[in-house]
C-alpha cells in the first residue's frame, strides 16, 4: 500500500463521470482511502452513495472539513482529469506572470 489518500470528485461523485472515484472506493490495494470530497455528497458514507454499502468513508464539503473529521493526514490527493487541466493551465498563467514581472523588474533595475 502506497498511503493514505483523500479523493477530490468535485461535485460528481453521484454520476457515472467518477469511475476512477468509484474504484477507489470499492477497493483499491493501492491507497487507503480516508475520505471523499464532494458538495453534492456531503454528510454522507462513500460505499452507501457508490452501492449502499456502508465503508464507513466520509463525504465533506470541502477539503478544511474533511481534514477536520479526518483522524490522520492523507499522504495523497486524487483529483479528477478535469481538475488536474484547471490547476495545470491556472499555474501556467501565474508563471507566466511571474515570467513578465521579472522581465519588467530586470529592466527597471
Amino acid at each position: 500500500m502506497d498511503g493514505t489518500a483523500i479523493v477530490i470528485t468535485a461535485g460528481i461523485f453521484g454520476d457515472d463521470h467518477a469511475k476512477t472515484a468509484h474504484g477507489l472506493i470499492r477497493d483499491t490495494s493501492r491507497y487507503k482511502i480516508l475520505g471523499v470530497i464532494d458538495h453534492n455528497s456531503a454528510g454522507k458514507d462513500a460505499g452507501e452513495v457508490l452501492d449502499g454499502q456502508h465503508r464507513n468513508i466520509p463525504i465533506e464539503k470541502d477539503v478544511k472539513s474533511l481534514l477536520h473529521r479526518l483522524n490522520e493526514k492523507p499522504d495523497y490527493c486524487v483529483l479528477p482529469s478535469f481538475l488536474c487541466n484547471q490547476i495545470q493551465s491556472r499555474v501556467y498563467v501565474f508563471l507566466k506572470a511571474c515570467r513578465a514581472l521579472i522581465l519588467y523588474t530586470a529592466v527597471w533595475s
